[in-house]
């Protein structure tokens, strides 16, 4: 869903260096509805971000330029670039060269970000939204648990040029968007009736593959390990399955975390359920044909060699709408959430005045 700390600069995310998020809606969607993205792609390439000193641009329109007015009131080159330092560098400091760089890029995504913070600005005002002192001691919590060891909350805020103060006016600000969003998405919910229709039209998503559970002990065979060296690995762990059939399958656990190669060593060589094709075919095939409880002869793979125990078979089948339902509930109701969300966005934009500066340069898309 849309979230303040989205449209609002540098809020609570933004404050402890974490890019500004917008939540759960997919740039795809936002092209759809005509809202912001909410973040740069991944992996996008962030210029002056490889290393090299920036090199030298215009700067660009000074920081008090009008670059578009919201219903009459402003937002200014400034304050995209604050917004921008809070997408991009978590709020860090950034030299002119490389914001006017990043401008180019991610100045549009910025403006509008500003522009969706004062539309929501506004009807958090016309609509008597309010946030509790007690609210805020908590999202302050939740903030402080995230600033280093040792580091003083005021010391921290003013590395990212803030005051306490605020930062605080920022979070309140934050907490009553939320609950703004939240009041106009409300009737967003999914009936059952809703959820045998979505689970009918949709069945293929719940059938379930033929799934083992089962447990492994590896020893790495190094690329440049001899026939002997290879010989000798196996002999122990033949070793360990004897011990097993000896002392029960509880003793697979405590030779897996005490020899194991593989990381699930910590579970005991739990390789939790997996459905065919996932593991190597060496691998797979043994332990498809496994009984449950049963332990195999040595499998050689590219790892090394393996001993595995099945615990566990699951059958191909389709999980039934009672088994799902929860959870599917849950996930209709949060993209209802969402289209609710934007469209109300979208309300507000087609409400208001917005007009951009006619000396106002164009920023990047």
């Amino acid at each position: 869903m849309i979230r303040a700390t989205y449209l609002v600069p540098l809020l609570a995310l933004a404050l402890l260096a974490v890019p500004a998020c917008g939540g759960e809606s997919s740039d795809e969607s936002a092209k759809e509805t005509g809202a912001t993205p909410e973040a740069p792609t991944p992996g996008a390439v962030i210029p002056g971000m490889t290393g090299e000193p920036a090199p030298e641009v215009d700067p660009g329109p000074a920081p008090e330029t009008v670059i578009v007015t919201v219903d009459g009131k402003p937002i200014t080159q400034g304050e995209i670039d604050e917004e921008l330092r809070g997408m991009l560098f978590g709020g860090m400091k950034v030299e002119p060269a490389r914001l006017a760089m990043v401008r180019k890029q991610f100045g549009s995504q910025a403006e509008n970000r500003l522009i969706d913070q004062r539309l929501l600005e506004n009807a958090v005002a016309k609509e008597g939204i309010e946030a509790s002192t007690e609210e805020l001691a908590k999202r302050w919590k939740e903030i402080e648990a995230r600033i280093p060891a040792g580091m003083d909350k005021a010391v921290f805020l003013k590395s990212k040029g803030f005051t306490v103060e605020e930062a605080e006016r920022r979070i309140m600000l934050g907490m009553k968007m939320e609950k703004l969003l939240e009041k106009h998405a409300a009737s967003a919910t999914v009936d059952d009736a809703a959820l045998k229709t979505y689970y009918d039209a949709n069945i293929l998503q719940f059938q379930t593959p033929e799934q083992v559970h089962a447990r492994h002990i590896l020893l790495k065979v190094a690329p440049g390990d001899t026939e002997e060296q290879k010989a000798t690995l196996k002999k122990q762990i033949e070793g360990f399955k004897a011990e097993v059939a000896e002392k029960g399958p509880g003793r697979f656990q405590e030779l897996a975390k005490e020899h194991s190669a593989c990381p699930s060593k910590a579970e005991g060589g739990s390789l939790g359920f997996f459905g065919r094709g996932q593991m190597v075919p060496e691998f797979d095939k043994v332990a498809f044909v496994l009984e449950p409880g049963t332990v195999s002869d040595p499998v050689l793979t590219q790892f090394g060699w393996h001993i595995l125990l099945v615990e566990e078979k699951r059958e191909a089948g389709t999980r039934t709408l009672d088994e799902v339902k929860e959870q599917l509930k849950a996930r209709l109701e949060q993209e209802g959430k969402q289209k609710a969300q934007t469209t109300y966005v979208e309300s507000l934009r087609k409400a208001a005045t917005i007009e951009r500066s006619t000396t106002a340069p164009a920023t990047g898309k």
